[in-house]
C-alpha cells in the first residue's frame, strides 16, 4: 500500500534535507526540539529541554551532541506538505568528522550562532565543511534574548550587535570564496565553466533576502524580515517587497502630516531609529521589559490583546516564572518553527536542483572534460544532476554504520541478532 509519505518522498520538490551546524553550546538539539514537537513526537512544554536528537546516555549526561541523529519532519506551507529530512550534528571540535558526516548527506545546513557569543572557532569549521560540500546555507541567530535579559542592550545596541554578527560570518564566507578561486587559478581551471560557480562574497547572508532568522530556542520564537514587513505593509500602506528590502541597514521611515509615509537613507530628525529598531526590535524588548525587566500586567495584557494573542493558555500568564510567561507569549506571537521551515522550505533547494550544483564536488570524475565523451559517464551525470530513482543506475553514499537491535526489523519468524544499519543517502535510483 502507497502511504502519503511514499508518494512525497518520490516528488523530490517536496523533500528538502538539512543539517543543524554551529559552535558547541550555540543551540542546535534545543532548536531540533521546537521542530520536533511540531510534528507531536514530543510536547511544546519538553521542547528545549529534552534534547530528543541526544539519544544516547553520555549525550544526555554531558549535555551535548556527540553523534549525528537523524529524524523525518513534516511542515506545510502555501497548501504543500513537505518532508524535511533534519540532522543533527555536534558542535564540539572534538566530533568534526560528523559534521563531515552530516553535511555529505544534505542539501543544505542551518548554520546557528550565538548572539552573545557570535561567531566562534567551530563556526568557522562547519561554514567551511559546507561550503566544501556546495550546501546551501541559512543563518539562524539564535539566543536574541539574552540582549535584552543578561546583556540590557537597546533596541538600536542589539541591531547593531546582530549586524555585527551577520558581517562576521560574511567574512568567513567572503574568505572562503576567495581561496577557492586562489586554488582554482592555481590549478589552472578558472577557466572551465562547469567548475566555475556564482557566488556571493560580502553579502552572504542578507536579512533582507529572507535566508536570515532571528530568534530564541529556550523561548520559541524568531521571525524573519519578510514575517514584520507583511505586518507592517498592511498598516503603513506600503509594497511587501520594497519594505521587506527597507527593514534591514540604514533605513528610515519619514512621516510627514498629509503625506504617505516615504522610506529614506538619512534620519529625517536627530534621535531616529533605523527600520528594524523601531519595527522589530522595540515590539520584542518592550515584550521583556514588562515581563522580565519591569513586571507590569496590564501593559503586558494590553501589548497581546493589539496583537490579537488568543491562543495562549490562561495558566501560563499566571505564572509566577517570566520565562514561562515570555515563552507562552513570544512563541504564540512569533513561533520559532515556522520561521526556521519557511526558511528551509524556501532557501534550501530541493535535491533533485541541489545536486547539479554539488555534483563537482561529490563526484568529480563525471565532471571532468576528459570523461564527457563517455556514453556512460553522460547517462550517470544526468541521472545524478536530477536525482532520477528510476535511473538504471544506483548511486548512495554510505556515511555511518550503527550496530543495532534487530528486534522490529524483521519480518515475524525470522533469525533476530545484532545487525548492521546503515545510514545511506541515494542520489540516484532506488535501494531495494
Amino acid at each position: 500500500m502507497t502511504t502519503r509519505l511514499d508518494l512525497m518522498m518520490r516528488d523530490p520538490t517536496l523533500v528538502r534535507n538539512f543539517c543543524m551546524l554551529a559552535h558547541v553550546d550555540h543551540g542546535k538539539t534545543t532548536l531540533s526540539d521546537i521542530l520536533i514537537a511540531t510534528n507531536g513526537y514530543i510536547s511544546q512544554g519538553l521542547a528545549g529541554k529534552l534534547r530528543f536528537m541526544d539519544s544516547r546516555e553520555d549525550e544526555q549526561i554531558r549535555q551535548i551532541t556527540m553523534k549525528v541523529s537523524s529524524i523525518v519532519l513534516q511542515y506545510e506551507q502555501e497548501g504543500k506538505r513537505y518532508l524535511l529530512n533534519l540532522l543533527d550534528s555536534p558542535g564540539h571540535i572534538d566530533f568534526s568528522s560528523e559534521v563531515s558526516t552530516a553535511v555529505r548527506l544534505c542539501d543544505g545546513g542551518i548554520v546557528l550562532v550565538d548572539a552573545i557569543d557570535g561567531v566562534g572557532i567551530q563556526t568557522q569549521v562547519v561554514l567551511q565543511q559546507a561550503f566544501r560540500e556546495k550546501v546551501k546555507m541559512c543563518l539562524v541567530i539564535n539566543k536574541v534574548d539574552l540582549l535584552f535579559t543578561t546583556l540590557k542592550l537597546s533596541p538600536q545596541e542589539a541591531y547593531e550587535t546582530l549586524a555585527s554578527i551577520i558581517a562576521g560570518v560574511n567574512v568567513v564566507m567572503s574568505s572562503l570564496v576567495n581561496a577557492e578561486q586562489i586554488e582554482k587559478a592555481g590549478l589552472g581551471t578558472d577557466g572551465d565553466e562547469d567548475n566555475e560557480e556564482e557566488v556571493d562574497t560580502d553579502d552572504w547572508f542578507m536579512p533582507h533576502k529572507g535566508n536570515v532568522v532571528f530568534g530564541s530556542a529556550i523561548h520559541g520564537w524568531g521571525f524573519s524580515i519578510e514575517d514584520f514587513a507583511r505586518v507592517w505593509a498592511e498598516k503603513l500602506k506600503c509594497n511587501p517587497k520594497a519594505l521587506t528590502r527597507a527593514l534591514w541597514g540604514e533605513h528610515y521611515l519619514e512621516m510627514v502630516k498629509g503625506k504617505d509615509p516615504r522610506i529614506v537613507k538619512k534620519p529625517p530628525k536627530p534621535g531616529a531609529l533605523p527600520m528594524f529598531v523601531k519595527f522589530c526590535m522595540e515590539p520584542i524588548a518592550q515584550m521583556y521589559d514588562v515581563i522580565y525587566t519591569n513586571p507590569d500586567e496590564a501593559k503586558r495584557d494590553s501589548m497581546i490583546e493589539k496583537l490579537k494573542l488568543a491562543n495562549i493558555r490562561k495558566n501560563d500568564l499566571r505564572s509566577r516564572e517570566p520565562e514561562v510567561i515570555v515563552r507562552a507569549v513570544l512563541s504564540a506571537w512569533l513561533p520559532l518553527a515556522r520561521a526556521v521551515m519557511t526558511l528551509v522550505t524556501s532557501h534550501i533547494k530541493p535535491p533533485n536542483v541541489q545536486q547539479k550544483a554539488r555534483l563537482p564536488a561529490l563526484f568529480p570524475e563525471l565532471c571532468d572534460k576528459k570523461q564527457q565523451g563517455s556514453e556512460f559517464h553522460r547517462r550517470l551525470r544526468a541521472d545524478m544532476e536530477r536525482g532520477d530513482a528510476d535511473s538504471e543506475f544506483l548511486v548512495a553514499y554510505v556515511g555511518k554504520m550503527y550496530e543495532v537491535d534487530s528486534t522490529g526489523i524483521f519480518m515475524e519468524g525470522e533469525k533476530k541478532e545484532e545487525q548492521l544499519l546503515a545510514f545511506t543517502r541515494v542520489f540516484c535510483g532506488t535501494l531495494r
